[in-house]
């Protein structure tokens, strides 16, 4: 028999979220996410404007690390170029986080 899905809304996790503590540790994360895309993008600098775009934004509960240079999702994600080749993405934020989560 299968369960009823039953969530139950308390605030609890907003609550949570906004502890001191928490919103440190969420900052923290965010910070080493940072610092490893910078060092991941100098891997493959070409005149450092997507590494310079690299920043660390505040959202409600959480932070944000965002790259702001024009190319950012080709330069992440690859591209298919007009006679058919295809680039690679360096997955540079990805790996970031990746590397943030799996070190702690």
């Amino acid at each position: 028999m299968a369960r009823p899905d039953v969530q139950i809304k308390t605030g609890i996790e907003r609550r949570l979220a906004r502890m001191r503590g928490v919103r440190k540790a969420v900052r923290d994360v965010g910070k080493t996410v940072l610092t490893n895309a910078k060092t991941n993008a100098a891997e493959h600098r070409d005149s450092g404007d997507y590494a310079d775009s690299l920043a660390l934004e505040r959202g409600d509960v959480d932070v944000h690390v965002v790259a702001h240079d024009p190319a950012a999702v080709l330069i992440e994600h690859g591209y298919t170029t007009e006679d058919g080749q295809r680039i690679e993405g360096q997955k540079i934020l990805t790996r970031a986080a990746a590397d943030a989560v799996t070190r702690r």
